[in-house]
Order: structure tokens, then C-alpha cells, then sequence
């Protein structure tokens, strides 16, 4: 974050004049600075001379950069009239990529300039470029192509992942492949770049599945890359809507929702019961009957309890498939007073 310095203690920021008529000048030795071509492996430092030019005491009470990439500090806060001060600058070029512009305002009592402004610029070569940042496969099927290809560039001659995979809670159900690199010319010169694909086994379990993607490069620059892969894989039997919400209950009442469920490859099932199982106990009846193209529909009734509270879980249908003989579906409502 951009740091802030407060006014000195007894100091009165406001007042920029005293009664002589006398008042502080704020004067820039410089108000740019050019990095030039940088990459983005590490931060970047400058520092901005300034003089208080003026004939009374000059009070920073400010110092802020443009955004978190840009860090500005200074030592003080009063500066006596002659006296010289240094604002430091370190610029953040994580993320940043091609040509960028900061600005880092000063604010002090000067009257004439109470916010100076200086400004830094550079042209940030990324080490390696990552596209696309995270992976959101939505919703994915059995024996379909569930996979998604990230392409990853570097700047190193010989550059490659050299490892990756899947880590946290069911990083087990993915699947990780590393393609080969070949070098391709750009505008900044030779770079190479290959794909790692990601895919969700065929016998993962059914419902949303995460993970943290791990690419460990040869590029010891940058070292390890890592990225977030999400997805969910659904089962034969669709089921419109994918989840139910009561929104606003109030207590004692009655709430219907009607549910849809087919079978994608038309095969035939039935629905052997509907339970909710969630965070509390609440009154459901349900209604099955059969549907259309072999489907069922399924109406539910919920009686909202007279308990003030959140009411989520999953309403989970049995059915007779081997293939799938539950499915969940999200259920939530609020119960109002």
C-alpha cells in the first residue's frame, strides 16, 4: 500500500502563512524518472530531491502513491526554510507488463502547490507470462473433454516447466500434462512457450472440485508459478434448476419448488427418495412424479421453521442409476422475523 505520513506533532498543517506574511515553498530538483526496460522479478528504487525554497517551516503531511504497486517514504515531516528532503520511491512491476505510468503526490502547507506531484515510468518485460490466470472449467461431463490448455512464455533461452501439478483437498482427481516448448519470435525478441493442460479424471467424484496448479520452471528467476483450477463435473442425470433458493421466508409458511431431472443419454431411472441434509431440521414433502423423455419431476415443499436463522444444505435425491445413485443439489433460504 501507498504510505501516508502524518504531520508532525504541534505542527499546524493549515496554517501556511504566518503572521509576517512568510510561507514555505515546496521546489522539485526533479519530477520524472525513467526505469527504462525492466523485468518484473524485483522492485525498483528512485529517490526525488526537494528543497523548501520558502522563508517558513514546510510540513509534509502526505505522501501517497498511485497505486499499491508504488511505495513512497520520507524521512521527516518539518523541513526548515534551506533545507533539503528526499522522497523514495519502489515500484512493484509484479503483474505489470509493457508500459506503465505512476504518479506520487506530495501534500504539505505550501500555498501555492499543497499537492506536488512527481512521476515514475518504465517498461516491464514479464519473466514469464501465465494465460489464462486461473482456470474456471464450469461445468464438466464423464467421457466429454474436460481439459483446458494454459500457455505459458518465458524469457529464459532455454525456458520449460520442468514439474506441475495439482495440490489441496481433491488435487487427486485432476489430471496434469506438459506439452513441449518451441521458440517464437516477438517484438521483444526470441521467447519460448508450450502449454500445461489440465483435466478432471473420469472417475472423479461428482460435484465442484478445486485445486492449487503448481509450475515449477528452470527459470530460477521466477522459480514456481501456481494458479487456481476449478470446475464440476456432473453426473448422467441434469437437473433444472442446479439449485434451489427460498430467498425471504417467514416462519410457519409454506414454500413450493418444482425440479426437473433427465438423463442425458436417455437412460431409464427413478427417483427413490428426497432428503435435506443440512444445518437444520426442517419439515420437507415432496411430490415425484414422472416427467418428460423419461425424466421426473420432483416438487418440493418446504415449511420454513418458525426459528429466525439461515437455512442451507443439499437436498439429496436417490435414484436407482449405478452410475449416479445420488445427486446434490444446493438448497438455501432465510428465515425472516
Amino acid at each position: 500500500m501507498a504510505q501516508a505520513v502524518a504531520p508532525a506533532a504541534g505542527a499546524n498543517a493549515a496554517a501556511v502563512q504566518n503572521a509576517s506574511g512568510k510561507a514555505p515553498n515546496i521546489k522539485m530538483v526533479a519530477r520524472s524518472h525513467d526505469f527504462g526496460v525492466i523485468t518484473d522479478e524485483h522492485n525498483v528504487t528512485t529517490s526525488f530531491e526537494f528543497v523548501n525554497d520558502g522563508d517558513a517551516p514546510l510540513v509534509i503531511s502526505n505522501v501517497r502513491g498511485g497505486c499499491g504497486c508504488t511505495v513512497p517514504q520520507l524521512d521527516k515531516d518539518v523541513y526548515e526554510p534551506g533545507e533539503s528532503g528526499v522522497v523514495t520511491v519502489m515500484f512493484n512491476p509484479n503483474k505489470k507488463k509493457g508500459s506503465t505510468r505512476q504518479k506520487v503526490t506530495i501534500t504539505s502547507n505550501d500555498p501555492d502547490e499543497p499537492r506536488a506531484q512527481v512521476e515514475i515510468t518504465a517498461n516491464v518485460k514479464q519473466l514469464v507470462a501465465v494465460t489464462p490466470p486461473n482456470v474456471q472449467l464450469g461445468k464438466v461431463f464423464r467421457g466429454e473433454d474436460n481439459s483446458a490448455a494454459i500457455t505459458v512464455t518465458g524469457m529464459k533461452e532455454d525456458f520449460r516447466i520442468v514439474e506441475a501439478r495439482i495440490v489441496g483437498v481433491g488435487g487427486e482427481h485432476w489430471d496434469v500434462q506438459i506439452g513441449a516448448f518451441e521458440p517464437i519470435e516477438t517484438s521483444e525478441g526470441v521467447y519460448r512457450r508450450g502449454n500445461v493442460t489440465v483435466s478432471v479424471k473420469d472417475d472423479a467424484p461428482l460435484g465442484p472440485l478445486r485445486g492449487t496448479l503448481i509450475m515449477r520452471t528452470n527459470d530460477e528467476r521466477k522459480g514456481s508459478l501456481s494458479m487456481t483450477v476449478a470446475g464440476r463435473l456432473a453426473g448422467d442425470v441434469t437437473a433444472m434448476p442446479e439449485r434451489l433458493s427460498f430467498g425471504s421466508m417467514a416462519g410457519g409458511q409454506d414454500y413450493k419448488k418444482r425440479i426437473e431431472l433427465r438423463s442425458r443419454a436417455n437412460a431409464e431411472f427413478t427417483v427413490k427418495s428426497v432428503q435435506f441434509d443440512g444445518n437444520k431440521d426442517v419439515d420437507l414433502a415432496t411430490d415425484i412424479k414422472p416427467g418428460a423423455n423419461g425424466g421426473w419431476v420432483v416438487t418440493v415443499t418446504l415449511a420454513a421453521p418458525e426459528q429466525t436463522g439461515i437455512v442451507r444444505g443439499d437436498l439429496v435425491i436417490a435414484t436407482t442409476l449405478d452410475s449416479e445413485p445420488e445427486i446434490k443439489i444446493p438448497m438455501a433460504g432465510a428465515v425472516r422475523r
